[in-house]
């Protein structure tokens, strides 16, 4: 199956919830998980609804998704650089919260590896039933957001130690930024 290995793939949303898991738990990072597949949701019925005739119609559509989702990457990427000296404890002082359920699921919409996932879905789903295809979407999305989710929980007291996360946080942070710049030149 192609949409398996995207799902599980360290990708951008993989990473922001699993550091979301690290800093702030899981439960608090449930707005995140939910954001991201209700995104993803909206995405295929988007899929369904015209969005891969538009963009074969009209290439630049995809190119604008390409290049708004580029800067995206680039700016959480500078985030990760940025803040890689913030320990748990100094992010009360920061006032940084995890993604919302709205700023997941605009992440998401604006992602293009998760536009690319909702059409390869759509495509291996045009004869089987579209409930269908949905259903096992938004489950296989919530178990891996999870899995990410409750990855981090669990290597929190390793992320969040100044010495690891001193490294950690700026590896992620060139991943996502590599991601952005990739997506953007090819």
């Amino acid at each position: 199956n192609t949409a398996l290995p995207l799902l599980l793939a360290p990708g951008a949303n993989n990473i922001l919830l699993m550091n979301s898991g690290s800093r702030f738990g899981f439960w608090k990072s449930l707005p995140h998980i939910l954001g991201s597949v209700s995104g993803f949701l909206i995405l295929m019925v988007l899929s369904v609804w015209g969005l891969s005739f538009l963009i074969s119609r009209n290439p630049t559509i995809l190119l604008a998704i390409k290049y708004f989702g580029a800067c995206w990457l680039l700016m959480l990427a500078w985030g990760f650089i940025a803040n890689h000296h913030n320990t748990q404890s100094k992010f009360e002082d920061c006032n940084l919260r995890p993604f919302s359920f709205i700023k997941s699921m605009t992440f998401m919409l604006s992602n293009p590896g998760a536009v690319t996932l909702a059409l390869i879905v759509f495509s291996m789903s045009v004869n089987n039933s579209m409930v269908t295809a949905f259903f096992v979407s938004s489950m296989i999305g919530l178990l891996v957001t999870t899995l990410w989710t409750l990855n981090g929980q669990v290597l929190a007291p390793l992320f969040n130690s100044d010495r690891f996360g001193k490294i950690l946080m700026p590896v992620l942070g060139l991943i996502i930024g590599f991601s952005g710049v990739r997506l953007a030149i090819l």
